[in-house]
């Protein structure tokens, strides 16, 4: 059901049934992080509060990034937050929608639930296949890209954008 990562894996689902519905049990689960790419979020740590070599001035890197897991279950999917030093420890439940109105979308490497973009973590790509794949089974998917939260300013923000996706 899970394939590789198994511990990891077996962890966070423990941790996630608390938050389930009585009766639910979890079908797919994929480890997330919003606000930016994994790589992205480790380029800003590994250079926050260096001097840069290029600029010659003291700079810190914005790192915004929210780790999650998305859990999708026999009837809903859930967004919760993760947090602890291995980020084992799943949180609150800050999106849930049943699976048939849950409007995911698959895009490279992040998945789009509630308008939010989750990026798929290191080693958890076949689990995002997996948990879009049953999503859009139960009737819950969506092809069509999700707008963004907050719409571009101009066309030239725009096309930042799209290029950035």
């Amino acid at each position: 059901m899970f394939g590789g990562r198994k511990k990891r894996v077996e962890k966070l689902s423990a941790g996630a049934k608390e938050n389930l519905e009585e009766g639910e049990s979890i079908r797919e689960l994929v480890q997330t992080q919003t606000g930016q790419s994994a790589a992205a979020n480790a380029s800003a740590v590994g250079t926050s509060g260096f001097m840069s070599s290029e600029l010659g001035i003291f700079y810190r890197s914005e790192v915004s990034a929210g780790p999650h897991v998305l859990v999708a279950t026999d009837h809903n999917l859930y967004a919760m937050k993760l947090s602890g030093a291995r980020l084992l420890d799943v949180g609150d439940v800050v999106l849930k929608a049943p699976l048939d109105k849950a409007a995911l979308y698959q895009g490279e490497q992040a998945l789009t639930f509630g308008g939010i973009k989750f990026h798929v973590m290191w080693l958890f790509g076949e689990h995002a296949d997996r948990l879009y794949d049953y999503v859009k089974q139960s009737g819950g998917a969506t092809e069509s890209k999700p707008a963004p939260a907050d719409p571009a300013g101009s066309r030239r923000e725009q096309r930042i954008r799209d290029a950035l996706d």
